[in-house]
């Protein structure tokens, strides 16, 4: 039986904290750096984590937690929910709002954090706040990280930053980065379920982009609604409507979920990576393909 003591080590400056969880282990842990972390997604995000991603060699994690001064307070509680839930897998969290510490020897990077569209905002100026955001996150990547990082990226326009972080990011191979499209996946099978008994990985594939463009490509018998693509397509949008703000739990959830398909040798899953001209799409192109 181990003993676990939650300590504060204390301040760097006034932007950055490091909590630790003083334990043993064979492995050394994995680092994890999430952006936006003191977001809704993340929110959900960095329980599941802890209670559900399964590393080969069931290391433990520390966390590295990034998002903008005025946040930090709110991150300060979100530590002490961690420190309350007691997870064994847990060995420290840092909170930073210093971009140049946030990717330092990371293993992954969750990119959570992007410029919300707002009210009477234009595509190509929402595109240009991102790409500001994703460039800079890019290349302290780049700098920074393990060469082996993965790299996860969920902000949306999804496809479009996972493009500008590997454009800016050129010391770790382009196939390491993956734009999300695993909630497209499990929003298919999630309502395939409800006239299918049985729905796999390998009966529902997304391609292209994560957004209302994508293109839905399901196996079933049973029969899904005629407009089941079109639902599933505007499903974000029909959430936001429901509850007042975009999908939280099930975004988290379909993180982890590509997480542990990286690490799942033979796994089959969906996401947005660098084309390599496979299907006649464009080499360089970032496009959701089977895995």
């Amino acid at each position: 039986m181990r003993s676990v003591i939650f300590i504060q080590l204390g301040e760097k400056n006034k932007l950055k904290k490091i909590y630790h969880l003083i334990s043993c282990t064979m492995e050394g842990p994995l680092t994890i750096a999430v952006t936006g972390a003191a977001g809704q997604i993340a929110y959900s995000f960095l329980f599941r984590l802890l209670s559900s991603f399964s590393p080969p060699k069931q290391q433990k994690i520390n966390l590295i937690l990034l998002d903008l001064p005025v946040a930090l307070n709110a991150l300060e509680g979100v530590v002490m929910e961690l420190q309350d839930c007691a997870f064994g897998q847990l060995n420290d969290v840092t909170v930073t709002s210093e971009v140049d510490e946030a990717f330092v020897n990371a293993d992954w990077v969750i990119l959570l954090g992007a410029f919300p569209r707002g009210p009477g905002m234009s595509r190509s100026d929402l595109l240009e706040k991102n790409c500001s955001i994703f460039r800079t996150q890019g290349a302290a990547i780049s700098k920074f990280a393990k060469l082996t990082c993965r790299i996860v990226v969920i902000g949306n326009p999804c496809n479009t930053n996972t493009a500008i972080s590997i454009m800016h990011c050129p010391r770790i191979p382009p196939s390491n980065f993956y734009a999300m499209t695993m909630l497209d996946v499990n929003r298919a099978k999630g309502m395939m379920r409800n006239k299918v008994r049985k729905v796999g990985n390998e009966d529902v594939v997304i391609w292209g982009n994560h957004s209302s463009t994508m293109v839905v490509d399901y196996r079933g018998e049973g029969g899904v609604e005629e407009n089941f693509k079109k639902i599933v397509q505007n499903r974000g949008a029909s959430v936001i409507k429901a509850r007042g703000s975009s999908s939280a739990a099930s975004a988290a959830n379909a993180i982890v979920d590509t997480m542990n398909a990286i690490v799942t040798p033979n796994t089959r899953f969906c996401a947005g990576v660098a084309s390599d001209g496979s299907y006649g799409v464009e080499k360089g192109l970032v496009f959701s393909f089977p895995q």
